[in-house]
């Protein structure tokens, strides 16, 4: 499993629009056809304050073990590096 977001867009109305994708499967079919599974979310977040807030909060999420019990270390792992890359990408806003 892979999980990559978009860089973020910044509305004319200063909300901010940002795609998850994940890649859920990857394989080649017998005739050589490659095919990936993916799962696109989109999300809209009304301001700047909103995103940093919702980041944070995932961040401490990750230090929960209840909360993440019932992930696999690879997923979490997958998604603790897709939220760095996300946090990267909002800082160059």
């Amino acid at each position: 499993m892979q999980i990559k977001y978009s860089d973020p867009v910044v509305n004319s109305d200063g909300s901010i629009n940002i795609e998850q994708i994940i890649l859920i499967n990857q394989d080649v079919l017998k005739n050589g056809i490659k095919r990936r599974e993916l799962k696109v979310i989109q999300e809209n977040y009304p301001d700047l304050e909103l995103l940093k807030e919702t980041i944070s909060r995932a961040r401490e999420n990750y230090q929960n073990v209840e909360l993440q019990g019932h992930k696999s270390v690879a997923q979490l792992e997958a998604e603790k590096s897709s939220l760095e890359e996300l946090s990267k990408k909002v800082e160059n806003l």
